[in-house]
């Protein structure tokens, strides 16, 4: 058993599930994050800590991560940002309020 702990965004599907799982396994200490928490609760059940928040709003995100750590014994091992969007286009043909929602989600601090 691993006293280590991780938060992983986008964990209900693809990589972050994936990954999610994995630790899982391994004995890691696991927060889970997305917008879709139903999908995590029926994979993970108890086996970790789930929650519904976006990483574009930093409110949610930092108060998930904040109770997670908490839960944790005050002690955050590793944070897995799996969360996003696929975008299949030309950067160019990309329109200035999707490419200034990326920039603005991700340039706080906690």
């Amino acid at each position: 058993m691993s006293d280590r702990s991780i938060f992983i965004t986008g964990a209900s599907s693809g990589i972050g599930l994936a990954t999610a799982s994995l630790l899982i396994v391994e004995g890691w200490k696991v927060g889970l994050c997305d917008l879709n928490p139903d999908r995590m609760t029926e994979t993970f059940g108890s086996k970790a800590n789930i929650y519904k928040a976006s990483v574009t709003q930093f409110p949610e995100i930092k108060a998930a991560i904040e109770d997670f750590a908490e839960s944790s014994g005050g002690k955050l091992d590793a944070l897995f940002n799996c969360a996003g969007i696929l975008d299949m286009r030309m950067f160019e043909q990309t329109p200035i309020d999707r490419c200034m929602r990326s920039a603005t989600s991700t340039s706080r601090e906690f």
